[in-house]
C-alpha cells in the first residue's frame, strides 16, 4: 500500500484537510510525493503527484509519475482544463510526470460526462482520468476502486477503431522509435521516405513528427497530400516548382539560396 510522504502533509494537506481523504483510494496502488496549490486561468486547483506501485505501472504501462488535479468548485469549465494544461508542463511536473495521461477529480456530479464533451470538441494532447469526489469517499477502504476507474476510462474505448488519421496526441501511442528516427533525419537535414501498407498509421505518425517540429521549432513543415486533385493535375515539374516556393515562403527567401548559405531543415512531406 502506498504512502502519502510527510512533507505533503504539513506543507499542503494541513491546510486542505478534506482532500485527505479523497486520496485514500489512490493509495491501493500510488504514493503522494509532491503536492502544491496552483493557480492558472483564474482557477485555483490542488496539484498531487502519484507514483505508481510496480503491480499498477505493469497493469497500465506508467513510466512517469501521474498529475492528479482536485478542483473543489461544484462544476468544471474550460478554464479548468486550460489550467491543467498550463500547470502540468511547467516545474517541477515538467519532466517528472507522464505528459500523455492526467487524473482529474472533481465535485461535479457530471464530471466525467463535461470532461467527455469537452475532448470530443477540442483536440487534446493528454488523456483525462476523471474520478468523482463523492464516489471516491465512500470507497477509502476499496484497493480496486481507483485502478477500476483507470481502467474503465483507459481500455474502454477501442483504440485501433478509428478510420481517420490521428491528428493529436490524445489516442496516438507507441512508435516512439519511428518518430525519433523521422526527427533525427530532419535536424540531420536527411531524406527519408515513410513505406508501409494501407491503413497502417504512415499518416497518424506524420501528424505525430509535425507537431513535434513544431513544438520545438525544428523547422518549417510543409504537407502535401497527393490525394488532392489541386496536387494530381500537376506536372512533375510544376509540382517541384511549388514545393520550391513554398520553402522559400516558409523561410521568407525571395529565391533560392546560393550553394554554400547555411538555411535551417526544410521538412517537406508527400503523402502518395
Amino acid at each position: 500500500m502506498g504512502a502519502i510522504k510527510p512533507e505533503v502533509i504539513t506543507e499542503h494537506l494541513s491546510f486542505y484537510r478534506q482532500e485527505e481523504k479523497l486520496l485514500k483510494p489512490f493509495l491501493h496502488g500510488f504514493s503522494v510525493t509532491w503536492a502544491r496549490r496552483r493557480q492558472a486561468h483564474n482557477t485555483e486547483l490542488s496539484m498531487y503527484f502519484l507514483k505508481p506501485d510496480e503491480p499498477v505501472r505493469q497493469l497500465f504501462g506508467f513510466e512517469h509519475e501521474i498529475a492528479l488535479f482536485v478542483s473543489s468548485y461544484a462544476t468544471l469549465e474550460a478554464r479548468t482544463m486550460q489550467a491543467v494544461d498550463k500547470l502540468i508542463v511547467e516545474d517541477p511536473a515538467h519532466g517528472r510526470v507522464d505528459q500523455s495521461i492526467f487524473f482529474l477529480l472533481t465535485e461535479s456530479p457530471q464530471g466525467r460526462e463535461w470532461v467527455s464533451e469537452y475532448v470530443a470538441k477540442n483536440s487534446q494532447a493528454r488523456l483525462p482520468v476523471v474520478f468523482s469526489a463523492s464516489e471516491l469517499r465512500g470507497a477509502a477502504t476499496d484497493e480496486w476502486f481507483a485502478r477500476n476507474i483507470i481502467r474503465a476510462q483507459l481500455f474502454s474505448r477501442d483504440l485501433f477503431d478509428y478510420q481517420l488519421p490521428l491528428n493529436s496526441d490524445l489516442f496516438f501511442f507507441g512508435r516512439d522509435q519511428a518518430v525519433a528516427d523521422q526527427l533525427d533525419a530532419i535536424r540531420r537535414s536527411q531524406n527519408r521516405g515513410l513505406f508501409g501498407l494501407r491503413k497502417t498509421g504512415k499518416t497518424s505518425l506524420l501528424y505525430k513528427v509535425r507537431r513535434l517540429v513544431e513544438r520545438e521549432d525544428i523547422g518549417a513543415f510543409i504537407y502535401y497530400d497527393c490525394k488532392l486533385p489541386s496536387l494530381r493535375m500537376l506536372r512533375w515539374d510544376q509540382l517541384l516548382n511549388r514545393v520550391i516556393k513554398d520553402i522559400a515562403s516558409a523561410y521568407n527567401i525571395p529565391k533560392p539560396p546560393a550553394e554554400g548559405t547555411a538555411m535551417m531543415p526544410q521538412i517537406a512531406f508527400l503523402r502518395c
